[in-house]
């Protein structure tokens, strides 16, 4: 993977391409409208699982094939099903994460809602054993992408890790990612303080009010799927242990 644009027709430098590497349910829409606010991403960014880029040529293909972006888009978002999308020093990444038990209940609603297949390509049961089937895939998922994505490449400049419960509360939070990608204006801090100060509180819903709540089974998730060293590795507490 080339990892860079083509240079500009009047020779402009090349800027690294731009991957938004995030766990479903982290707040990437989230942050995607406050960058928009602050510059035009609209028109240089792709999803790598739905292209949206007008006359995209490789619209129809398999996900190889949009890495990086044929359109010549330079950001792309990325939930790395696979865990198989390259990390290499020639572009920029930036990895949205959040609490996992939250990302998991607010995925499977998701799916139910959606009627998207889980990991095993089967359709979402809105029963409590097809919650715990989901649940135990789900957190396998997380635990893979965590050790990828923040765990072994800890310290890597070229990757910023973005959790939820910072981007969506923070306004610094945004100022660092703006930074990281090379986007960051004189007035992007200011805009953002009027934006954090005047958005209601973010409801963080609370995983013991969903209908399929058990907690001997999300203790279980924490302690032995995800495992509590790596959730305090991340920054998160174990919170049934």
């Amino acid at each position: 993977m080339d990892g860079r644009r083509a240079a500009d027709a009047d020779g402009g430098a090349r800027e690294p391409f731009v991957f938004f590497v995030t766990f479903p349910r982290s707040g990437h829409h989230y942050l995607v409208e406050l960058l928009e606010k602050l510059f035009p991403l609209a028109d240089d960014y792709c999803e790598f699982y739905h292209c949206r880029a007008p006359g995209c040529a490789v619209a129809g293909l398999p996900g190889m094939f949009r890495i990086p972006c044929h359109s010549g888009r330079r950001f792309q978002k990325h939930h790395d099903f696979g865990l198989d999308l390259p990390l290499t020093p020639r572009c920029t990444y930036v990895v949205q994460y959040r609490y996992p038990l939250e990302s998991l209940v607010s995925l499977f609603e998701f799916r139910l809602k959606h009627g998207y297949p889980g990991l095993d390509a089967t359709p979402p049961e809105d029963t409590r054993e097809g919650w715990r089937r989901a649940s135990e895939a789900d957190a396998v998922y997380w635990r893979r992408f965590a050790k990828k994505w923040l765990v072994r490449p800890a310290g890597r400049p070229n990757l910023l890790p973005c959790p939820y419960e910072s981007v969506t509360t923070d306004p610094e939070a945004v100022v660092a990612v703006l930074r990281h990608v090379g986007r960051l204006t004189g007035d992007a801090a200011a805009i953002l303080a009027r934006h954090f100060a005047a958005q209601r509180a973010f409801d963080f819903r609370s995983v013991e009010r969903f209908r399929f709540f058990d907690r001997d089974h999300f203790a279980h998730l924490e302690r032995e799927v995800i495992g509590h060293d790596l959730l305090r590795r991340v920054g998160y507490r174990p919170r049934f242990a």
